[in-house]
């Protein structure tokens, strides 16, 4: 899913994304499938802890408002933010919005624990 998605800012606890709409992830009304919006939550989410070296943090939890449609060929801004860190665990806002209409497409809440225990 993460196919053709362009990083265009990162800072400290901050990364935002441009992704245009393929056909290959759009259901049968034409629109951004469910599972796509879910995975690129997952992705773009657990990259905003992630710690270079180390494997990937394991998603506790991810929880998706589904606010709007994205169509084919909309192009979408993702943007991550860390929300906290306590000890191992993290958590993380992505917000999915049409970057020409600014509609808010899905806001999700992603939860990681970091198995090796490092302090971020």
């Amino acid at each position: 899913a993460l196919r053709g998605i362009r990083v265009d800012s990162v800072q400290p606890g901050f990364v935002s994304c441009t992704f245009r709409v393929p056909p290959r992830l759009t259901d049968k009304s034409g629109n951004l499938a469910t599972g796509a919006v879910a995975n690129l939550v997952d992705e773009v989410g657990g990259a905003i802890v992630h710690v270079e070296g180390l494997t990937m943090n394991v998603s506790v939890d991810m929880s998706i408002s589904f606010l709007g449609t994205a169509k084919l060929n909309d192009e979408l801004q993702i943007t991550s933010k860390v929300l906290g860190r306590r000890g191992s665990y993290s958590g993380a806002i992505v917000l999915v919005r049409n970057k020409v209409t600014g509609e808010l497409i899905a806001e999700g809440r992603h939860s990681l624990f970091d198995k090796h225990g490092s302090k971020l």
